[in-house]
C-alpha cells in the first residue's frame, strides 16, 4: 500500500509543477544572488519554501507508512506538537504557520484518499 500510487503521483506532479511555477522567479533571483557573492541571504523566501516542501514530503512519506488510522492521527498530533514547540522558540511566526498549513493540508488529503480508507482501525 503506497500513498503515492496511481492518482497520487499525478497529484504530486501537479503540486510540484505549481510549486515550481510559483518559485521560478525566485530561483532566478537566487541564482543571480548566489553568483554575485556566494551567499543565500538575498533570497530567504525561496529557502523557506524549499524547507516547507521538504517537510511536507517527509510527512507524506511518514503517513504512507502508517499501519492504522489511529497511527496516522497520532502522527499528525505529534507533528502539531512539534510545530507548536518550534513556534515558541522562533520569531518567524509566518514561517511556522505556513509549515502548519502545509502539514494539515497534507493530512486532509491523506484522510480523503483510498489508502487511508483501506488501512484498518485499531478498534
Amino acid at each position: 500500500m503506497h500513498f503515492n500510487s496511481g492518482i497520487w503521483r499525478i497529484t504530486d506532479y501537479i503540486k510540484t509543477a505549481l510549486f515550481e511555477q510559483k518559485w521560478q522567479p525566485k530561483k532566478i533571483e537566487f541564482s543571480a544572488a548566489k553568483s554575485k557573492n556566494g551567499k543565500l541571504e538575498d533570497v530567504p523566501d525561496l529557502e523557506k519554501a524549499i524547507r516547507i516542501e521538504n517537510e511536507r514530503n517527509e510527512f507524506r512519506r511518514a503517513l504512507a507508512n502508517c499501519k492504522t488510522k489511529e497511527e496516522a492521527k497520532r502522527l499528525r498530533a505529534l507533528k502539531s506538537l512539534e510545530l507548536q514547540r518550534e513556534a515558541r522558540t522562533m520569531s518567524d511566526s509566518e514561517f511556522i504557520v505556513m509549515k502548519m498549513m502545509a502539514i494539515f493540508e497534507e493530512f486532509a488529503d491523506f484522510i480523503k484518499s483510498k489508502e487511508y480508507a483501506d488501512i484498518p482501525s485499531e478498534h
